[in-house]
């Protein structure tokens, strides 16, 4: 018995409809296989490998006068007594002896332009007429004031310290006290490295509770000194 026609024809037109949709279906994707977590060694290639970023430190002192914290200074000039204390009175020197300072100073500057200077000085005071003397070990500070002009400056300071009166006499004494020393004056750097300056007001006072005595004097004083 032959197939009819249309049996023919309806198988054909199956057969055409199965190739088209197996030809339009997409290809399936594989599926992705899970990463395997990164170990040690790849961690620390990958650090090692990628650059890091710089970090610029501030610098700390950035002055457009000074060239650098640190100054050491030399210091010279004249000084006088002006006034006692002694037994609760105050007397002063109608023609006190000349004296001769010679000094020096070691001083740090603190902040960006170092114009906070904490000092540590020394210096003695010399009285030709006698052969006496003062020592005097001082911890101060100084601040360094631009008056408008680079480089110049007008300074307060004070100081606090140790002194020490000898006497050239027979016995050779040595007494001891307090000293508390204000001043002003005024400072020049040159090109950022050398100081030229002059405490145009300063006021050395010696004190002693113990022995309920004062003395002041008045000194100037020229300096030159280095900026390191």
């Amino acid at each position: 018995m032959r197939p009819s026609k249309s049996f023919l024809m309806s198988c054909f037109m199956l057969g055409n409809l199965l190739w088209f949709s197996a030809a339009k279906a997409e290809p399936p994707v594989p599926p992705s296989s899970p990463q395997s977590p990164m170990d040690d060694s790849e961690f620390l290639q990958k650090a090692v490998s990628s650059p890091a970023q710089p970090q610029v430190a501030r610098p700390r002192f950035v002055s457009t006068d000074k060239s650098g914290p640190v100054s050491i200074q030399v210091l010279l000039g004249p000084a006088v007594g002006i006034l006692a204390k002694s037994n609760n009175r105050w007397l002063f020197a109608e023609s006190p002896p000349a004296q001769l300072s010679i000094g020096g100073e070691v001083g740090y500057g603190f902040g960006r332009e170092g114009n906070i200077i904490l000092l540590l000085s020394g210096g003695t005071h010399y009285l030709p007429s006698s052969g006496d003397g003062i020592a005097m070990v001082e911890v101060g500070l100084q601040f360094d004031v631009s008056i408008g002009i680079p480089g110049l400056f007008l300074y307060p300071r004070w100081a606090v310290g140790w002194a020490g009166n000898w006497s050239s006499g027979a016995d050779r004494s040595i007494s001891h006290s307090g000293v508390f020393t204000p001043a002003i004056g005024l400072k020049y750097v040159v090109k950022k490295r050398v100081n030229l300056g002059i405490d145009l007001v300063s006021f050395p006072v010696q004190f002693d509770p113990v022995h309920d005595w004062v003395m002041g004097m008045y000194r100037t004083q020229a300096h030159i000194g280095v900026n390191l």
